[in-house]
């Protein structure tokens, strides 16, 4: 029997800060969000849920925020 292995590396792509602190926010989902998040944890593309979103999250503002601050003092 061949088992497929699943892995991800997790390398912060924005500024972190040392001893950051992490807020709890609540927030709906619709269900095919939520299955789609346990598909990847159950995949092991991510430990859990709070991880695959903190993930998301975190390249969401990299790229609409950062990198258009980013480009806007460049230019």
């Amino acid at each position: 029997m061949i088992t497929a292995c699943y892995t991800r590396i997790y390398a912060p792509k924005a500024p972190s800060v040392p001893g950051e602190k992490m807020k709890l926010i609540t927030i709906y989902l619709p269900e095919p969000y939520l299955e789609a998040l346990d598909e990847l944890v159950t995949k092991r593309f991510y430990p859990h849920r709070a991880e695959a979103i903190r993930v998301a999250i975190r390249d969401l503002v990299s790229m609409e925020l950062w990198e258009r601050e980013k480009l806007a003092k460049d230019s």
